[in-house]
């Protein structure tokens, strides 16, 4: 298989693949993580401008942007294949 072939079928079955392993509990409530997060990267970010640009790729259910948002940062995109 070439490598455009494999990345155009690792697209097209990325949902549903993805779907099967993915929690549900992280999609229904993108909060469930946060403890985490604060946990690990509060001290990280605690100094960093909340204007700064952030751009997550591949953020999944995006949870680690809701919560950046939730402790101010403005500027958030997340880009994902799906």
């Amino acid at each position: 298989m070439t490598d455009g072939a494999f990345r155009r079928e690792l697209a097209a079955r990325y949902h549903d693949v993805h779907a099967r392993y993915a929690s549900s509990s992280v999609y229904g409530e993108l909060t469930s993580v946060w403890p985490y997060y604060e946990v690990n990267y509060r001290d990280h970010v605690a100094d960093v401008p909340r204007s700064v640009p952030v751009l997550e790729i591949g953020p999944g259910h995006g949870s680690l942007l809701a919560w950046l948002r939730s402790i101010g940062f403005t500027e958030l995109t997340g880009v994902d294949s799906s």
